[in-house]
């Protein structure tokens, strides 16, 4: 096994995304087979929205970071190809909560999902440019 200081910063973002999704996962997993395992986050207002902005949000940073950022083009536009793959996850996650009669589908947590991916996403390109910036310096 390499060194920590050994291994690259794109294997680094990889393993952060693995990570995040197998967390992520594991959330939900929790949340289907275990009802009310989260009741606290309903208690703190907007906490179950603020909780998918940051959760979806985090993802798509690391997931964009580990593809490098890349993008393809829809309609003119230049869109991140991670945040794609996570858009599509986690709307077939939201969509699947209709069969789990513990869940409840919800368009406000769609919104603070796409509100995240879409936040996130900025951050994770912003980020990548001002890195490249820094290594193209050194």
């Amino acid at each position: 096994m390499l060194p920590i200081k050994y291994i690259s910063l794109k294997s680094l973002y990889r393993i952060a995304a693995i990570l995040f999704g197998l967390f992520l996962l594991t959330i939900i997993l929790v949340a289907d087979l275990r009802p009310y395992s989260f009741y606290r986050i309903y208690t703190i207002p907007f906490g179950d929205k603020v909780s998918h902005f940051l959760l979806m949000g985090g993802f798509a940073f690391v997931v964009n970071l580990a593809l490098s950022c890349r993008t393809f083009v829809c309609r003119n536009r230049r869109i991140p190809t991670g945040s794609a793959i996570v858009l599509i996850l986690v709307l077939l996650e939201e969509f699947s909560q209709i069969f789990f009669p513990y869940r409840t589908f919800s368009i406000g947590d769609i919104i603070a999902d796409v509100g995240g991916i879409v936040t996130f996403s900025y951050l994770a390109l912003w980020f990548q440019r001002k890195l490249n910036a820094y290594i193209s310096k050194q």
